[in-house]
């Protein structure tokens, strides 16, 4: 296989020789990365896609070995240009990016999803996308389930760029291929920099910055949005510095077009004609600009008959949507804000005010400078927002990820405002401010009708509302770090892949164990509890009203973790409070997260009760119909729980001083069973702390 990825690596540098003549030996890294990823595996993609075969190493390597003979025909001989200090520093700093994101990688959602595939056949994701390509994983199966590929609202544009090398990184492509567009990003922030006359050390901590903030660290896992921001990146630097080169314009626009979600990158086409302006295009310039984007877009042409191109997973126009978010100004349940202005206040509460002020000092110094290209950059982010506005049902959690899409302006931008004035930058943090109260504030009433196209157990409160605003909407000068919650604990990651890895796979004799891990045995940690016990009271209806007084005192406990033998009990009660008009559904389900990551976990509306057996014991299951229809039977999943019949909103459990306890709250569609959003208090300190938003660590 290492010689597999070096013929890879040797197209990727050939190819970008081609396409990019001229480049400095940093920015020939970059480029030879990019087409290393995206130039023979995405052809050998678009094959499978049109043959209708899975995609293994031979494939791909055929294909690899064609494009390196089609690479080499009339290719003229250039000397190489020796690195120098500058590209030495962005190699460096591609390094610490890449062993950077590497690490902050969350790799238990790749093991959930190939559990979950394995069991559905379903691809209601991204990484499933993949694996429906993948022969290993669709074993007596003689060629992939096309309408399977295709039939979600989700472009497979991310998809090529992770299945041709599954066969050959096996299971951590995943993890590769993100830290690589770590590489990536950081490779093509510092040239643009430096192209626009900063200062090694500036250019340095700004490509830093870009990568290692809270709005791109929130994404802890390879997912669409973050690729298409890095391709943004790429398409932007050869629209500004390598204006007649109209092949790779063509090529990078493609790209960006089918890597984001639903078609959102065909926007671009409005900065892209920008940079352009100038051009004087004869026919031959126009065919190889088109030719460029259908031969880079063609693996997404299958999708189209599915879904169509009208908007983001609607049925809806985007003319009949944005007359319709005009005239109403609605909101989705359970969305703080609109969700435009949501998208805008995630940006400056993670960033802060300070990058904000920096974005809008740099765009004023950069407009006396190169006003073009300032002012494409700011589309990039702009034009997505405008788009996102009209839609409606922003239920799902991994939507809060796709405004990072359009980040190019907030890595980029700050960077020139080092050269503002300070009354410049005093303006533009006050204008920061308003942008970002402003946004806070623009919370339309809830569309009622979300709730007939995506049913779910619970409905929005004006107390939950105001609750998940306050929140979520907090805005902080520096960026806020703390943010990320879950996601900055490296160490506690590794633990909980072992964890996830243990409950899934737990058979040591199947191929996909092998195929995983090996022929290595799994072994979790070894038990952490112990020390002093304590009763920790919590009051569920404050963890809404009242958060600071949420922790409160008496009762008999509800679960006793001193007792090694009631660890594995399934405990389950209904709650009534004054922020949800059905009764909570509360579990605490002990297990081996306890012993392995110290954690215990109080789960509400995560599942529901469907009544109690002969022997008074509660029968509760996944959330998984639609009020007010419920099934009269339990379901055979349904597990066995000890019942707490009063209603009251206080759990009282007994646990380890040490212990995290986590409270839970999930929204689940009442159709499906699928949860479309976890948000949590830890209690910490005495208090409750609530971190809105914040669930792949969960799901």
């Amino acid at each position: 296989m290492s010689v597999l990825l070096l013929l890879l690596l040797l197209v990727g540098f050939l190819l970008s020789r081609r396409l990019v003549p001229d480049a400095t030996p940093a920015e020939r890294a970059a480029w030879t990365g990019l087409w290393t990823l995206a130039g023979a595996p995405i052809i050998a993609f678009q094959l499978a896609l049109l043959r209708g075969v899975f995609l293994g190493a031979d494939e791909v390597g055929l294909v690899a070995v064609v494009v390196l003979v089609a690479s080499l025909w009339r290719a003229q001989p250039r000397a190489l240009t020796l690195p120098r200090r500058d590209d030495w520093i962005a190699f460096g700093l591609a390094a610490l990016a890449f062993v950077g994101i590497a690490g902050h990688h969350h790799h238990a959602d790749f093991l959930i999803g190939v559990a979950s595939y394995l069991g559905t056949g379903e691809t209601e994701c991204f990484y499933m996308q993949t694996f429906s390509l993948f022969e290993p994983l669709n074993p007596g199966r003689e060629n992939p389930a096309m309408d399977v590929l295709f039939g979600i609202a989700s472009s497979p544009g991310n998809t090529a760029f992770t299945t041709p090398l599954l066969s050959i990184l096996g299971p951590g492509t995943f993890r590769f291929v993100h830290a690589a567009f770590a590489a990536l990003l950081a490779l093509f922030t510092w040239s643009i920099l430096r192209r626009w006359g900063l200062r090694p050390a500036v250019a340095g901590a700004w490509t830093l910055a870009a990568v290692f903030n809270p709005g791109v660290l929130f994404i802890e896992v390879l997912d669409r949005n973050f690729i298409a921001l890095v391709l943004s990146l790429a398409l932007f630097h050869a629209l500004c510095f390598l204006p007649r080169r109209h092949l790779l314009h063509g090529l990078l626009f493609g790209l960006c077009a089918g890597a984001g979600l639903r078609f959102l990158g065909l926007l671009y086409v409005v900065p892209m004609l920008l940079l352009k302006a100038p051009w004087r295009p004869t026919q031959k310039s126009w065919l190889i600009l088109v030719g460029g984007f259908f031969a880079a877009f063609a693996f997404n042409l299958p999708h189209l008959p599915h879904h169509g191109l009208h908007s983001l997973g609607e049925t809806s126009s985007v003319v009949d949507l944005a007359v319709e978010a005009a005239r109403w100004g609605r909101r989705t349940p359970f969305l703080p804000l609109n969700v435009g202005p949501y998208y805008v206040v995630q940006a400056v509460g993670s960033l802060g005010l300070m990058w904000i002020a920096l974005v809008f000092a740099g765009a004023a110094k950069g407009l006396e400078e190169r006003p073009r290209q300032v002012v494409a950059a700011l589309l990039f982010l702009v034009l997505p927002l405008l788009v996102l506005s009209t839609q409606r049902d922003w239920l799902q959690v991994d939507k809060t990820r796709i405004g990072v899409a359009g980040y190019l302006p907030l890595l980029l931008l700050p960077a020139l405002a080092m050269q503002a004035r300070l009354r410049v930058l005093l303006i533009s943090l006050g204008l920061a401010l308003v942008v970002g109260v402003t946004a806070a504030r623009l919370a339309g009433p809830v569309d009622p009708t979300a709730y007939a196209r995506h049913p779910v157990f619970q409905r929005e409160t004006p107390a939950w509302a105001e609750h998940a605003r306050a929140h979520f909407a907090k805005l902080s000068v520096l960026p806020d770090f703390g943010r990320l919650f879950l996601k900055s604990e490296h160490a506690r990651k590794r633990v909980e892949e072992q964890v996830v890895a243990d409950r899934l796979f737990p058979r040591t004799d199947t191929p996909v164990h092998r195929w995983l891990f090996g022929d290595r045995r799994l072994e979790l940690p070894e038990a952490r509890l112990g020390g002093d016990f304590v009763d920790l009271c919590i009051d569920l209806d404050k963890l809404v009203t009242d958060p600071d007084g949420a922790l409160c005192e008496g009762g008999a406990p509800l679960v006793d973790l001193s007792d090694p033998e009631g660890r594995l009990d399934v405990h389950f009660k209904q709650a009534r409070v004054s922020w949800q008009d059905e009764l909570v559904g509360v579990a605490v389900l002990p297990g081996s997260e306890i012993e392995a990551l110290g954690e215990l976990y109080i789960e509400l509306n995560a599942l529901t009760s469907f009544g109690q057996d002969d022997l008074g014991f509660e029968q509760v299951d996944v959330v998984s119909h639609a009020v007010p229809v419920r099934p009269s039977a339990a379901p055979p999943s349904a597990l066995t729980a000890l019942p707490w019949p009063e209603q009251g909103p206080t759990v009282v459990v007994r646990v380890p001083a040490d212990l995290r306890v986590l409270v839970r709250w999930w929204l689940v569609d009442g159709v499906t069973g699928q949860p479309h959003r976890v948000e949590s208090w830890s209690l910490e300190g005495g208090r409750a702390v609530f971190h809105p938003l914040e669930p792949e660590s969960y799901l």
